[in-house]
């Protein structure tokens, strides 16, 4: 009997040593934290959007520092230099695609134009095969490493400051998503003639106020912005001399002290 006594009275033992075991394994867990592996979330950004890109992180020789790079004098570069870019152009420049004053690549819509409030539907002919691509894809395929920007004259309408410049800051981001390497080359537009008549309201005023969007997305992504308005306007206006009769459209003179302006303001390995 007494062997029995001492039987039952270790079992006890051994349920009350297991169960108070128990009790403080579930207080442990119910207050202790877990420090194993851990998996960082995904996010899918897709495509870029105008909401996205207020600002574009910097890429190879964009660096924003609160600094607007603007070309500097250099000298003469030469035409391979101009051979060597690749030039975006809407209409007011579109016909350096067809003036023979350069080997480089000129990309421009079949029609001309590039309408800034239209941007997300761009596509240009790109030379060769005349398929018909957006900027950013042109790149992905050409992987230029200088892209000249001539534009910002076009589809104004509804358009204020802060949502031009978004427009212009999610095209380097497309572009930039094909192209890491590629350069941005920020040309103001070419304001139009004194006498100048047209639908779009477009004047000095008006060519001098979208060339300070152009000068603050150039500030805002370390993109290089070329004066070209030191050497085609004159008071405000474009040069009668460098303009076709649309008053407006750079015809071969305009064209050329442009590509001047560029070699002797050339970008250095």
């Amino acid at each position: 009997m007494q062997k029995r006594a001492l039987k039952d009275m270790i079992w006890a033992a051994c349920i009350a040593i297991a169960l108070s075991a128990l009790f403080i394994g579930f207080v442990l867990e119910a207050v202790g934290h877990y420090y194993g592996d851990k998996s960082r979330p995904v996010m899918d950004l897709g495509h870029p959007s105008v909401s996205q890109t207020t600002a574009v992180q910097p890429q190879s020789g964009m660096t924003p520092d609160g600094t607007l790079h603007r070309l500097q004098q250099t000298g003469d570069a030469g035409k391979a230099y101009l051979d060597s870019l690749v030039y975006l152009c809407d209409a007011s420049f579109i016909p350096l695609r067809s003036s023979g004053m350069t080997a480089g690549q000129v990309w421009g819509s079949e029609s001309g134009s590039l309408p800034m409030n239209r941007l997300d539907l761009w596509t240009i002919t790109y030379p060769g095969d005349n398929s018909q691509l957006s900027p950013g894809k042109a790149c992905q395929r050409a992987q230029p490493k200088t892209l000249v920007l001539c534009i910002g004259s076009e589809g104004l309408d509804g358009l204020t400051e802060d949502s031009f410049v978004q427009y212009y800051e999610a095209l380097f981001a497309d572009i930039h998503q094909y192209s890491p390497d590629t350069v941005m080359i920020c040309c103001p537009v070419a304001s139009v003639t004194p006498g100048y008549v047209g639908l779009d309201s477009m004047s000095g005023t008006r060519a001098a106020e979208i060339n300070s969007w152009i000068a603050r997305v150039c500030l805002e992504t370390g993109a290089w912005y070329a004066d070209l308005t030191s050497v085609l306007n004159d008071g405000g206006y474009l040069r009668s001399e460098f303009a076709e009769a649309d008053g407006r459209t750079l015809n071969a003179a305009g064209l050329n002290a442009m590509l001047n302006y560029l070699r002797i303001h050339a970008l250095t390995a």
